[in-house]
């Protein structure tokens, strides 16, 4: 069957999974924190792989992810149980609070 534009190969609803990264190696606080490309701790990985592990069931079309290293873990985790390839996009950083962080 071709798919013609608009249309699409399956009729099941959307759902969309917001999962926001575990624990990281250094707690900043302060301007900018959410840009700086801070990995996870040991625990952090930990508690990925057990996250991952507990959404293995679920048939992902698609994993996004922020470019940053703490939240791009997950996705790799996710990708791979699903052979899917990973979007990072900037556009999905934490944003900056200026004077307002920390």
């Amino acid at each position: 069957m071709e798919l013609q534009p608009g249309q699409f190969a399956s009729r099941r609803p959307t759902q969309l999974y917001l999962i926001r990264h575990a624990e990281v190696e250094v707690k900043y606080q302060g301007s900018n924190y959410g840009q700086l490309d801070v990995g996870l701790s040991d625990k952090g990985k930990k508690m990925s792989a057990a996250l991952a592990g507990r959404l293995s069931n679920i048939p992902f079309d698609v994993i996004y992810s922020s470019d940053l290293k703490r939240a791009s873990h997950l996705a790799d985790l996710l990708a791979a149980a699903g052979n899917l390839p990973v979007r990072c996009l900037k556009v999905l950083r934490e944003r900056c609070f200026g004077e307002l962080e920390g």
